[in-house]
């Protein structure tokens, strides 16, 4: 790290309370996961399935929590008129464009909670 980042780093820290990831240790872990994909998937259809399901947990921060491939949650696709539920992408229409949502599910006292997030539009 350079000492101009360093400084910004430091910066960040005592401003907003945390530190933001590295954008470039970001873009360069999804480039190693992109082309490991790749090279592991001959048929394209397989590829882009287990990417999008890669990414989709990457997203919702569940990767740790998988063990083995029983683990891994089957995404489902439904319809905007269909509540948007755990595991579920819901994709609605609005003004013309398309939006694709997913629901993500926090621990509360009160109980499980379905917060709605939307997705970025190229993983539609």
């Amino acid at each position: 790290m350079g000492f101009q980042a360093a400084i910004a780093k430091n910066n960040r820290s005592n401003n907003s309370g945390g530190i933001a990831p590295d954008p470039l240790h970001t873009v360069n872990t999804l480039s190693i996961v992109i082309h490991y994909f790749k090279a592991m998937c001959t048929c394209t259809k397989d590829r882009e399935a287990c990417l999008i399901t890669f990414i989709y947990l990457w997203l919702t921060q569940s990767l740790e929590n998988i063990k083995s491939a029983d683990d891994i949650p089957s995404l489902t696709r439904v319809t905007g008129s269909e509540p948007c539920g755990a595991h579920r992408l819901r994709i609605i229409h609005v003004d013309g464009k398309s939006w694709v949502e997913y629901a993500q599910c926090y621990s509360t006292p009160q109980g499980v909670f379905l917060a709605v997030a939307t997705c970025p539009n190229h993983i539609k």
